[in-house]
Formats: structure tokens, C-alpha cells, sequence
């Protein structure tokens, strides 16, 4: 033994853990002249035990081991290294652990018994380099306990570490899935605003209008019944004739005669007209908030979504869901807006953000008579249609009889597209918590899907937050898509109290309807 050899009593993980003993660098070690790697007694039985434990890369690296120890049993040692530094690998079993460490160690654990038996040679050998090379931190705390020198094994010759067998099960069912995804329909989805910019997040303001209160309601209707109050006026009550200015000589000499307002008349003004006015701008002003809350700026969305896969979606569904203390309902259609224009422009129908003209009180009317016989005016009827129907452009065919008895022909039902999108199951005509779509073949590399719709708030808080989340999910679609936005929303409260009396003083400005005639002065419209 000389000064320039150093002796590492080596843990086991030198040969389960590390490269061969051949491929590892010994550069460090140059100032040695041999490197003794000596296999003791606790690190024979690590071995033996690792080797019968499964089928995992550390089980295979023991039974590689304990067949190169077998082979050293009639030599003993075995060289690694040639020369800078000459490295041997000897298997020693005689060193076992120090008995004198029985009561300070633990050797039931095997890093104790190869700090023992490393304690043991150094007390027999005093002066020798003799060292413990682990890579484990426990033994090497113990050997400093014990005044005794360890050294690391590096990083560098480790090996990379080992998937297990979960770990590559999982790693080849990952690959699988991803196989399987390349033959499945793929989806892109992006949310936009009102203003159709992406979103990740849902901001927006909104105004919500606060109905008008009992006294503002009460001081417009006085406004309004003392600009048009109720009149008492009803014109002449006495029949009367006068001769008309021009005469038609058509029909004979005419005459024009004045009927007065009967009591009914006057009773139908006084008990239905007039309070049916009144009620009707009551109901209107009342329910002006819910007017202009109508014609403010909705809170819409949208979801774009494509499929970007190889194959089309089957039997697609499609949900939209409102999470949070909110409701949404699908944007109004273009057949939705026709079918309210035409009930707003149908006779009866009040414009909703004007007041209806009060009544005008009757009063009598004049009518122009002739003083011929009633065959007189029928021959003159009748020589005007022959006159018309000598000019051509005048002359009108008549319809065959048969051509009226025509059915209209059958209307068959429209077939159901298979790539289009239907509500599931009707579209919601209220606000909801969620709705769903379905398209029975979602094509594939077509153009983006909009997926509109509006957001409704609460009135009686000033604030809401929440998400919007949309999904969808399809037959031959192995895991769903999904996207999560956030909702914010700020709700401004503004009274329609200015609105309405706006609408009230345009009324009020307006001249007084109908033309008061008495039956002396009245002129007949010609």
C-alpha cells in the first residue's frame, strides 16, 4: 500500500445507478495513482437482494452485477482503468461491519452496515486513504459523524432516469390518444364582444333605466289633462242646410246638410274616449323605462368556433352556459326583427316612445245630398263605367270562375339540414341560465360557426361577475372543447324621468286636433 492509492468502499448505487464502470471519467483522480473500488460485505447482499425484485432497469442492473462478481470469485479484483489513475474494482466480503458501533448505528439499515464496515477497515488500517463514495446523503452524514472521509459520486455519471412501468404505460396511452385525436374532428374557439375583438375576459357597462315614481307619473298626467283637458264644447245641436259653393252636374243639383252630434256621440267621447286616452299615456308613461331599456345597446357576445380537425363533428352539441348571477338568451334574427317591426306597424298598435293624440270632441258634420232620384244617379254611374271601360287601359278582365275555386297548392316541409345548426330543443324566447344547439355533421375545414348572443343583468344590484362558458361535445369526439370568459359588469342606474317628460311637453307642444265648426260658418271639403 502506498500513499498515492485511495480506497472507496463504493455504495451499491454505484453499479444500479450509474454508467458502466468503464465509460465513467476518472479525471478527478489524476493525483492518485490506483483508485481501489472495494465491494464489501453489506453491498454483496444489497446486490443479491435488488437482483430478484421485478423486471425494472434497477433489477436488471443488480443481476448484470452479480453475474460480474461471480466471474471475479477466483482472482478477486479486476481492472477498469488502465493508468491516470489506474482504477481496479475488487470484491472483498471479509470487510463486515465494526461491532463496536452496535449501539450507535442501526444495522438493520443497509447504508449503517457499509458506514460500519468502512469504520472497521480504517481502524485496521491506520494511516491508509480509505473513503466512502455514495450518492446518497444519509451515509455520508453518518461517516462524518464518525470522523470518517465520503466523497460524492458525481451527477454527471448517473443515468437518466428510468421510466417506470406505470410511467410508460401512461406515456404509450398518451401516444395512443394522440393517434386517435389526428382522426377525430379539432376545434378552435375564440369569444369577441360587442365591438368584435377577441376576448379573454367580458367587460362592459350597462344602463338600466328606473321606472318613473306615482307623483312624477301624477304631475305628467296633470301637464297632460290641463293642455288637453275635457271638452264640453259639442258644436250646434240644431240641423241646418246651405247651398253647396260648386254643384256636380253630374249628379244633379246637390245640397250640403248639417247632422248635430247625437248624445250618444257625446256619451262614447265623455265615457270612453277621452279616459281610454288617459289611460293609455298612464300605461305609456309607466312603462316608458321598460321602452328605453329596449332601445339601449345590448350586452352581446359571441363564440366563433371551427372545426380545424380531419373528420367532421357527428352528432354535434353545442352549450352555452351563463355561470353566475346572470342570463343569457340567443341574439334576435333578422325573421325575429321583420315579425316586430310588422306588429308595431299594425293598425292600433301604439308607437311606444310617443304619446297618443288626445280625442277630438265630435261636433256634428256636414253632408252633401243630391236633389235627383236615386235613378238619375245610377244612370250617371252607370255612363260613367261604360265611358271608362271604352278606354283600353281602363278595362280590367275578369277572372274565370274556375281560377277562384283553385286550392293553393301543398306546402311540404322543409327538409332538416344535416350541417346546419337547430336549437335543442326550441330556440328560448326568455332569458335563461343556458341553451344548446345541435348540427347532426359539423364539416371540417369550413369557415367559422358564430354562436351569438346576449347577456342579462339584474336591475337591483350595481354589479354582476360571473362566466360565460361554451362547450361542445359530438359523437366521435373523445374529449370535449371548451372555453371559459370571464364576466364583469358594471350596471349604471339612470331614471326615465327626463324621457318621459320629453315626450310629454312634444305632445304638449303640438296644436290643439280637430277644427271647432259651428253650423252657421261651417265649410263643406270639396
Amino acid at each position: 500500500m502506498t500513499a498515492s492509492t485511495v480506497r472507496y468502499f463504493v455504495d451499491s448505487n454505484l453499479f444500479l445507478q450509474c454508467r458502466p464502470l468503464e465509460e465513467l471519467d476518472w479525471s478527478s483522480w489524476t493525483g492518485f495513482d490506483e483508485v481501489r473500488l472495494i465491494v464489501s460485505s453489506p453491498v454483496l447482499r444489497e446486490i443479491d437482494y435488488r437482483k430478484n425484485k421485478g423486471n425494472d432497469r434497477v433489477a436488471k442492473r443488480a443481476r448484470a452485477t452479480s453475474a460480474r462478481f461471480r466471474k471475479m470469485v477466483a482472482v478477486g479484483q479486476a481492472p477498469i482503468h488502465a493508468a491516470n489513475p489506474r482504477v481496479v474494482l475488487s470484491v472483498e466480503p471479509q470487510h463486515t461491519p465494526s461491532p463496536e458501533l452496535e449501539e450507535r448505528l442501526n444495522y438493520r439499515e443497509r447504508d449503517d452496515q457499509l458506514v460500519g464496515a468502512l469504520y472497521a477497515f480504517s481502524r485496521r488500517h491506520e494511516g491508509a486513504d480509505v473513503r466512502l463514495l455514495t450518492h446518497d446523503t444519509t451515509p455520508l452524514f453518518t461517516a462524518k459523524g464518525l470522523d470518517l472521509v465520503g466523497d460524492i459520486i458525481p451527477d454527471d455519471w448517473l443515468l437518466l432516469p428510468e421510466s417506470t412501468e406505470t410511467e410508460r404505460e401512461v406515456q404509450s396511452l398518451r401516444s395512443e390518444l394522440a393517434r386517435l385525436k389526428k382522426t377525430e374532428p379539432s376545434f378552435s374557439i375564440r369569444c369577441v364582444g360587442p365591438s368584435n375583438a377577441d376576448l379573454e375576459e367580458y367587460r362592459a357597462t350597462h344602463t338600466w333605466f328606473e321606472p318613473l315614481t306615482d307623483g312624477q307619473i301624477a304631475d305628467l298626467m296633470q301637464r297632460l289633462k290641463a293642455r288637453f283637458p275635457l271638452e264640453t264644447d259639442f258644436g250646434s245641436r240644431d240641423p241646418a242646410e246651405r247651398t253647396p259653393r260648386q254643384r256636380t252636374v253630374l249628379l244633379g243639383i246637390a245640397k250640403d246638410v248639417f247632422t248635430p252630434v247625437t248624445d250618444e256621440e257625446i256619451e262614447t267621447y265623455r265615457e270612453e274616449a277621452y279616459p281610454e286616452w288617459l289611460e293609455r299615456c298612464e300605461l305609456l308613461l309607466r312603462n316608458h323605462h321598460l321602452v328605453l331599456q329596449h332601445q339601449a345597446a345590448l350586452l352581446d357576445f359571441a363564440f366563433l368556433a371551427s372545426n380545424v380537425g380531419t373528420r367532421p363533428a357527428v352528432d354535434a352539441l353545442i352549450s352555452i352556459e351563463a355561470r353566475g348571477h346572470f342570463q343569457i338568451q340567443p341574439l334576435s334574427s333578422d325573421d325575429d326583427d321583420e315579425e316586430h317591426r310588422v306588429e308595431e306597424s299594425e293598425p292600433g298598435n301604439l308607437k311606444l316612445d310617443e304619446l297618443p293624440r288626445p280625442p277630438v270632441a265630435p261636433r256634428g258634420q256636414w253632408k252633401r245630398t243630391s236633389t235627383g232620384g236615386p235613378g238619375d244617379a245610377f244612370r250617371a254611374i252607370r255612363t260613367l263605367q261604360r265611358t271608362l271601360d271604352a278606354i283600353p287601359s281602363f278595362a280590367t278582365p275578369r277572372p274565370h270562375v274556375d281560377s277562384l275555386l283553385l286550392r293553393p297548392p301543398s306546402v311540404l316541409p322543409t327538409p332538416r339540414d344535416p350541417n346546419a345548426f337547430y336549437y335543442k330543443p326550441d330556440r328560448p324566447s326568455s332569458p335563461q341560465s343556458s341553451f344548446s344547439l345541435s348540427c347532426d355533421q359539423w364539416r371540417h375545414d369550413d369557415a367559422e360557426e358564430p354562436f351569438d348572443g346576449t347577456i342579462h343583468v339584474p336591475f337591483d344590484q350595481d354589479k354582476t361577475e360571473g362566466a360565460l362558458f361554451f362547450r361542445i361535445q359530438a359523437g366521435n369526439l373523445s374529449e370535449s372543447a371548451s372555453k371559459l370568459v370571464p364576466v364583469r359588469i358594471e350596471i349604471a342606474h339612470v331614471s326615465a324621468f327626463e324621457s318621459a317628460q320629453a315626450m310629454v311637453e312634444k305632445l304638449v307642444a303640438t296644436p290643439t286636433f280637430g277644427v271647432r265648426l259651428r253650423s252657421d260658418d261651417a265649410r263643406t271639403d270639396e
